[in-house]
């Protein structure tokens, strides 16, 4: 269910006889399902997890590579500030 209420009504007339609807309206409507149960709700899931699971694995790399090529390239700039 959605409710809409009316705060500013210079953008918004009515249907029938394009009068401006007063100020302080309010409606209710009924909102149709946006995904339905059943093989979509389920394909995107699965697109969720996998694609939760490349980020995990993406950033134990990261740091994994960061965490080794910050200890040689010290060594790399230790040698360059030495020379």
């Amino acid at each position: 269910m959605l409710e809409i209420m009316v705060k500013e009504p210079l953008f918004f007339r009515s249907k029938e006889n394009q009068q401006f609807i007063k100020n302080e309206t309010t409606d209710q409507f009924e909102m149709p399902k946006q995904i339905y149960a059943g093989t979509s709700a389920e394909s995107i899931d699965a697109v969720a997890e996998s694609v939760e699971a490349a980020i995990q694995g993406s950033m134990s790399f990261t740091f994994l590579l960061n965490f080794f090529l910050s200890g040689s390239l010290s060594l790399l700039w230790g040698m360059i500030n030495a020379m």
